[in-house]
Formats: C-alpha cells, structure tokens, sequence
C-alpha cells in the first residue's frame, strides 16, 4: 500500500477544456499492489486533484511493473505503465482514458517502509492532456505472498459503508447541506491501530459529481464487551458539484463509537469536521452513519 504525493508539469498550451491554459498540477492518492512473484506485480491506483485550480480531477487506473533489487533488498528500481479513466477539473481528456509510464527507485528504511520516487509521462490519447509527472510515496508492506518462509498470519480487516453529512461551502458562494455515501476499508496493522483508505461521493445536497478520496491512520479500542470506540486522521483530495474545496487538499479528521450486533458486523456513529487545507471556504462539523463487517485475510508475516 502506498500514500503518493505528485506532480504535473503540462506541455506548455496545453488548454483547459473551457479555454485557458493548465499550470502545474499537485496531486495526492493511494496505489495498492500485489506480487506476482520476485519482480512482476500488479496493482489499482487512485488520486485527485490537490492543487492548480482545476479542483474536482480525479484518476482512477490498473497499473503492472516490474523490478529488481539491488545492493540486498536496500535499493530496489523498477518501471512501471498503467491504464485507466481520469476526468473532471476542466482538465481535457475527451472520452476520459488515460495512459501513463514511470520509471522508479525504492529506498527500504524498514522491513515493513519504503520511500519511493517516480518520474514518468501521462497523457489522454483523446483529449489534448499531456504531461510529464513526478511522485514521491510512503510504502507499507503489509505481506508478501511470495515469502513462503514467513509464519502464516490473519490480518484484521474491515469494510464499512455509509451515510455522511455536512454544510459544504459552494462556489456560488452559499453554503448548504451536502449528504454523501462512503465506503472505508481498514486495514490493522497492530491490535489497535489501522490504515484507512475511504471514497465518498455524493447523493444529495445539489452536489452531484462531488467526489472525496481519503487516506490516514485510526485508533480502535474496545470499550467492554460489545462498544469499541476509534479516531481516525485523515487527508485527501475533493472536487466536483459546486464545492469550494481551494485546489482540492482536504482533511477529515473523526471520532466514533460503535455497538458489535454480532462477532462481525457493528453499528456506528462518528463526528469530526472536514475542512480545505489551502485555507478555503469547506470547513464544515461531520456526522455519519456507517455499518462495519469485519473479517480475517490470511496471508504470510511481513518481509
């Protein structure tokens, strides 16, 4: 799993599907990949919009590479392509497919971490979108199926889906209440503590096509028999629907407390605040509704 902060530098006159020309593009998302064996893997990205005035872009795309270790497992370089859908922001991408190719080099600080840097080139083959791109990444490796020497572990997981409102800033300049749906996958790394990766997308409000992707840590504790209780702290990218999210950086830190119905399934309630990290208008208190199922997925110890 990795948290991947990035870049686009825009051919010069690339233009905006309402005219004007693109600036740089800062972005934020998540990518999570699964081995194939030694050196092949593939995987799923996502990631919107944070920065250059096109708030609402959003990227959604398989991807498969290859790489080799070098000096031990310290140093790792690869190269890598992806295939997707990318759209939204005014950016020009026609129909919306988007291909991109990087090429990159891993420093191991941990077993378990791992920093990555990328460059490579994306573009729209049916829109006008080009550009070159740079990314930094935190890596977790959470298990590696290929490490057949590692003592077999289940890793803790949730899926939790949901209802969410708020009073979202407009840029008509109003604010009003937005309802959005949410799914959250969780994922613990201890007995405690977990890594959150979270997609909301609006269902009433007046914001049709605001979408948020969220990434972050959270806290859960048990509270007695059958109540746990959590915090979480997140940060991501939003757009679409008339939201006035500044760029698109967001965070969304959340408090919670949920009842068990059964050894797998728990009600809960939280509450927090989501607010725009470019000092925009969005900074609005959080309510949501969410069911939460809870599972084991067996897999080996981390490397």
């Amino acid at each position: 799993m990795q948290a991947v902060f990035g870049l686009y530098k825009p051919r010069s006159g690339d233009m905006r599907n309402g005219g004007g020309t693109l600036s740089k593009i800062g972005f934020a998302g998540v990518r999570m990949e699964r081995a194939i064996d030694n050196h092949a893997y593939w995987g799923i990205e996502a990631a919107g919009a944070t920065s250059g005035g096109v708030a609402g872009y959003a990227e959604y795309l398989f991807t498969a590479g290859t790489e080799t270790s070098l000096w031990g497992d310290s140093l790792v370089v690869g190269t890598r392509a992806a295939l997707g859908m990318g759209g939204g922001g005014d950016v020009s991408v026609g129909g919306g497919l988007l291909l991109k190719g990087g090429v990159y080099s891993t420093l191991r600080l941990t077993r378990d971490l791992g920093l990555t840097l990328e460059g490579g080139y994306t573009a729209a083959p049916q829109g006008r979108f080009r550009a070159l791109h740079a990314a930094a990444s935190l890596n977790w490796i959470l298990d590696d199926p290929s490490d057949v020497t590692a003592p077999d572990r289940t890793t803790r997981t949730e899926w939790v889906g949901g209802v969410e409102r708020y009073n979202a800033a407009r840029r008509d300049g109003s604010v009003r209440s937005l309802q959005a749906v949410s799914l959250k996958v969780n994922r613990f790394v201890s007995p405690l503590i977990y890594l959150s990766g979270q997609a909301h997308s609006a269902y009433g409000g007046g914001a049709g096509g605001y979408s948020v992707g969220l990434i972050g840590l959270g806290l859960q504790a048990p509270l007695g028999s059958r109540v746990r209780v959590g915090a979480e702290g997140l940060i991501g990218a939003a757009g679409g629907g008339g939201v006035d999210t500044q760029g698109g950086a967001i965070a969304q830190p959340m408090a919670y407390v949920g009842v068990d119905v059964s050894r797998s399934v728990s009600l809960r309630v939280g509450a927090g605040r989501i607010k725009s990290l470019r000092h925009g208008p969005l900074n609005g208190n959080v309510i949501d509704f969410t069911l939460a199922f809870t599972f084991g997925v067996a897999g080996h110890g981390y490397r």
